[in-house]
C-alpha cells in the first residue's frame, strides 16, 4: 500500500479495499451515505479501484449484478446503515439464484445504538437470509482485533463468493465515530507491525485454489446417456463463457438434435447446425410426436424460459432424463430427473473420447419440421404491423450487439420469434428470480463492462427502475420499451 491512514476506521477500510483489490475485484459501487463515509473515502482513495456513484441502492445492486455477470468477477457494492441495506435485497436475490459474486460492505451503527432507538440504526446482520452464500458482522475498528484476522475475513468473503455455488456475501461494518480521516490518536504504526510484509507486498494475505475436482462416479453416469440412438440436448442457460464452450464442444460430439434457451448463445446464433430453432411451437404441431420419440433427454445448464419445454421433459417420465447443474443447486422443477449430476462445467470430459448413437434420419426429421415453422413464421412476420414479437423479430434480425430481454414478455417473445441466423453476439437476462425490478440498471452495468448493449423490457419494468435512467448517461445502450399497457403476460 502506498500510504497508511492515521485513523483506526480509515485503517481497516482501506485495508478491506486494498485485499478485494488483490483478490480480483475491480470494480466498486457506491451509494452515498453519512455512516459509510470510511468505506467509501477508501474506494475512493484507492489508485487501481473503480468507482460507480449511483443516489439508489436498488438500483446500484442491480448495476453491481450486471457488471459482474458480464466481467465474470466479483463486484463490491457500498452503502450507509438502516433502510438502505434493505433496498439491496432484490439485487441480492437475484445475485443469488443467477450465482452472480457481489461483495456487500453495509455501514452500520455502533453496537451501543442498536435496540435503543438511534437514528437509522436496524438490526442488519442477518438481513439478507438465505440469499448470501456467506455473511460476517465485523467488530468497530479497535486496535484489540488482529489485523490479520480482518484480512482473513476478506479472503473469506471472496473465497465463498467464487467457489463452485458463486453469489453475494456480506461483511456488515459498524462505524464509531469520527467517520471523517482525521486522526484519532491511535498509534498506527505499532498495530500494523503484525501485517506489515503484506503492506509492503502485493500479493493477497489469503491466497486459495478455488478450482474444482470432479467425481469420477459423474463421467461415469454421464456417459451412459450416450447410448441413446435418439437422445435429445437441451441447454439451458448458462452463465460463462467456459461454460458455452463446452456445451457447443458437447453438442458437436453428440450430435443429437439440440434445443436451447434463449438465455445461450446459441438459440439466435443457428449455432450447431443440429440446433432446433423452433421447439416451443413444434410442440404446438403434430411434429410434436417426433419429440416424443426421445429415448434420453441430457439437460445442461440452468432451467429454462418455456414452460412448455419444461412440462414436455415431465411429461417424459420415466424416460431417463440426466440432469447437469452448476454448483451445487438442484434445478429440477418438475422432481422427474433421473440422474442428476452436480459440476461447474463439463471440462473433465474428454470431448474426443465420447462415442454416441445417433438417429440420423429422426434428428434430420425433428430439424425439417423447425425449418417449416421457421419459414411460416418468416412469411407472417413480412408486412406485419409493429407488434410485440416483430419488435424482438426485428431486433434479433439487426443488431450486432450484445441483447437484453426483460422478464415477462420480451425474453418469452424472444425465445419464440427471435431469429436464429441473426446477428445478436450474447444475449443477457435476469433469469435467477426472474422479477422485472432492476432491469435498467442491470443493463447500464452490462454496457459499462461490455461497450453497448441493446436492451427491451416491458413497460412495468421501465416503471420499476426510473431512478436508475441516470446510469445510462454515462453508458451506450439502446433501451427499447414496450408499452402494453402492463401485464400483457396476463392477456393470454
Amino acid at each position: 500500500m502506498k500510504s497508511i491512514p492515521d485513523n483506526i476506521n480509515h485503517l481497516w477500510t482501506a485495508l478491506i479495499m486494498e485485499e478485494l483489490y488483490r483478490l480480483g475485484v475491480k470494480t466498486v459501487c457506491i451509494s452515498p451515505g453519512s455512516r459509510s463515509t470510511p468505506l467509501t473515502w477508501a474506494a475512493a482513495e484507492h489508485p487501481e479501484l473503480e468507482t460507480i456513484v449511483h443516489i439508489d441502492e436498488r438500483g446500484l445492486g442491480f448495476h453491481a449484478l450486471g457488471i459482474a455477470k458480464t466481467t465474470e468477477c466479483p463486484v463490491a457494492i457500498i452503502c450507509t446503515s438502516g433502510s438502505a441495506v434493505a433496498n439491496l435485497l432484490p439485487a441480492v436475490v437475484e445475485a443469488s439464484m443467477s450465482r452472480v459474486p457481489l461483495i456487500l460492505l453495509t455501514a452500520d451503527r455502533p453496537p451501543e445504538l442498536i435496540d435503543c432507538g438511534a437514528n437509522q440504526a436496524i438490526k442488519q446482520p442477518g438481513i439478507f437470509g438465505e440469499y448470501v452464500r456467506w455473511e460476517k458482522n465485523l467488530s468497530c475498528p479497535t486496535t484489540d482485533e488482529p489485523l490479520e484476522e480482518l484480512l482473513l475475513t476478506v479472503g473469506k468473503a471472496i473465497l465463498e463468493a467464487s467457489n463452485m455455488n458463486p453469489g453475494p456475501v456480506h461483511i456488515n461494518c459498524p462505524f464509531r465515530e469520527p467517520l471523517t480521516p482525521e486522526n484519532d490518536g491511535i498509534d498506527i504504526a505499532a498495530y500494523t507491525v503484525a501485517v506489515d510484509e503484506w503492506l509492503n507486498g502485493t500479493a493477497p494475505y489469503l491466497e486459495a485454489d478455488i478450482s474444482y475436482s470432479n467425481v469420477s462416479s459423474d463421467r461415469e453416469a454421464l456417459t451412459k446417456s450416450f447410448d441413446a440412438a435418439r437422445g435429445l440436448l437441451i441447454v439451458g442457460q448458462l452463465q460463462t463463457a467456459q461454460e458455452w464452450i463446452h456445451a457447443e464442444a458437447l453438442a458437436a460430439q453428440l450430435n443429437w438434435p439440440m434445443i436451447a434457451d434463449i438465455a445461450t448463445p446459441f438459440r439466435l446464433s443457428g449455432i450447431p447446425e443440429h440446433l432446433v430453432a423452433y421447439a416451443d411451437q413444434l410442440l404446438l404441431t403434430r411434429h410434436r410426436a417426433l419429440l416424443e420419440e426421445a429415448e434420453c433427454i441430457l439437460h445442461v445448464g440452468g432451467a429454462l424460459v418455456s414452460k412448455r419445454m419444461q412440462a414436455f421433459i415431465e411429461g417424459q417420465a420415466p424416460k431417463p432424463y440426466v440432469r447437469i447443474t452448476p454448483g451445487r443447486l438442484l434445478m429440477d422443477p418438475g422432481h422427474c430427473s433421473t440422474t442428476h449430476i452436480f459440476m461447474q462445467t463439463l471440462d473433465f470430459l474428454d470431448m474426443d473420447s465420447i462415442e454416441s448413437s445417433i438417429d440420423a434420419e429422426w434428428r434430420d426429421a425433428i430439424l425439417a419440421a423447425s425449418e417449416t415453422i421457421g419459414c411460416f413464421l418468416a412469411g407472417q412476420f413480412c408486412g406485419m404491423t409493429l407488434s410485440e414479437p416483430e419488435v424482438i423479430r426485428t431486433i434479433t434480425q439487426t443488431e450486432a450487439s450484445d441483447v437484453f430481454f426483460g422478464n415477462s414478455m420480451p425474453i418469452r417473445d424472444a425465445d419464440m420469434f427471435g431469429a436464429p441466423d441473426g446477428c445478436v453476439m450474447k444475449v443477457h437476462a435476469n433469469r435467477g428470480a426472474s422479477g422485472i425490478d432492476g432491469n435498467i440498471a442491470t443493463v447500464a452495468g452490462i454496457a459499462h463492462a461490455n461497450g453497448s448493449v441493446t436492451a427491451v423490457i416491458g413497460d412495468l419494468a421501465a416503471l420499476h427502475d426510473l431512478n436508475s435512467l441516470a446510469l445510462l448517461k454515462a453508458n451506450k445502450v439502446v433501451l427499447v420499451i414496450i408499452n402494453n399497457a402492463g401485464g400483457g403476460i396476463f392477456s393470454f
